[in-house]
């Protein structure tokens, strides 16, 4: 059996071994692929938010280690760098994290990316070295929720009412929404400040597209009217003039779990759902749906009822007294609209609309 020879090295080949050209492996790594000089990387990296920079833009590396996100930068940033370089043979890219460790105590490192190309013709390799060198800095949205600077402020109101207990509930529903999609476990926040004022709560935002989205999830969940306006701040370095965002929220004239009366009928608001309130009727426990336009154009939707507390001071025939218990006024009511178990000398929680009476507990 003749022996098959490397042209360029001699080399004493099996023909299987041999690759185009007459060429051994090694040989034909060296000369067919490429091995450039690959400049070094920096790669920048938001320590309070990992989010990092990617030419001109911050980027959420939605990673909880900054070692992960130093990796996913650097390999988006090699790949981007090498690519054109390595004419479109690059098989597979690798961080070396151990160089790395340093991030856990250093604002600076240095590590390398491991780059393996391959050629689409033959089965052989070449192995290549990048320095990468990370460094931290705060972004923007971070460097001003730090100083206290913000980009937007959602004022939170209520329809002639101040809030009450339900509708700060809601207000923390909102923000934990938020803080689950944006943020990363103790790492970067968008919010600057959350601020009682008179009549209600101003919510600060260092981006004024979570901030949109804020105000966005309050009207999901609490069936409010959004309004944006526009307030100039200043000029930026660049001569561009800069705004603030002010969001206007307002919750309606009653929060969930308050009654109300709508079209005659007493009923609980218990939730909104697709631009409708969810309701049960007092009187007959039936599940019903006032629109959103119901609550915020003209009066078909009635509010300002509070149950209370009455004692049953007889039962005579066709008719009741009642004794309110924080007034003592006493009212002659129908005894049908008391419930069975109910006897003289009950308390019960009473709705009052119209001289009309509705036992609710």
């Amino acid at each position: 059996m003749s022996k098959l020879f490397c042209a360029r090295c001699g080399r004493a080949l099996h023909k299987d071994s041999l690759l185009p050209g007459f060429l051994c492996p090694t040989c034909y790594a060296e000369l067919k692929l490429p091995s450039p000089s690959l400049p070094r990387l920096e790669v920048t990296l938001c320590p309070k938010c990992l989010s990092y920079l990617h030419g001109k833009h911050w980027v959420k590396s939605g990673c909880e280690d900054p070692i992960e996100a130093a990796s996913k930068a650097i390999l988006q940033a090699a790949q981007r760098s090498a690519k054109p370089l390595l004419k479109g043979v690059i098989a597979e890219l690798k961080v070396d994290e151990e160089g790395l460790q340093n991030l856990y105590t250093s604002n600076r490192t240095q590590t390398n990316v491991i780059i393996i190309i391959r050629p689409p013709e033959a089965n052989v390799s070449k192995t290549l070295e990048q320095q990468v060198v990370v460094r931290f800095q705060l972004c923007p949205q971070c460097s001003r929720a730090r100083a206290g600077g913000f980009e937007a402020v959602v004022q939170v109101r209520a329809d002639g009412r101040f809030l009450k207990d339900a509708d700060f509930q809601l207000i923390n529903r909102a923000l934990s929404k938020l803080a689950a999609k944006y943020q990363v476990s103790e790492r970067g926040t968008y919010l600057v400040e959350v601020k009682e004022v008179h009549g209600g709560v101003d919510v600060k935002f260092s981006s004024s597209k979570i901030a949109r989205r804020f105000a966005e999830e309050l009207r999901s969940l609490g069936g409010a009217v959004v309004k944006y306006s526009y307030k100039m701040k200043g000029i930026d370095s660049r001569g561009k003039t800069t705004y603030t965002t002010a969001i206007s929220v307002r919750l309606p004239k009653f929060s969930i779990g308050d009654i109300v009366r709508f079209k005659g009928e007493f009923a609980i608001v218990e939730s909104f759902d697709r631009d409708r309130f969810i309701a049960t009727l007092l009187r007959s426990r039936k599940k019903i749906s006032i629109p959103h336009s119901s609550v915020w154009k003209g009066n078909e939707v009635m509010v300002g009822f509070s149950p209370r507390t009455m004692s049953v001071a007889s039962i005579h025939g066709n008719s009741a007294t009642l004794v309110d218990l924080a007034s003592g006024e006493s009212y002659e009511v129908p005894a049908h609209i008391l419930p069975p178990w109910v006897k003289a000398g009950d308390k019960i929680r009473v709705l009052e609309s119209d001289g009309r009476f509705l036992v609710v507990g």
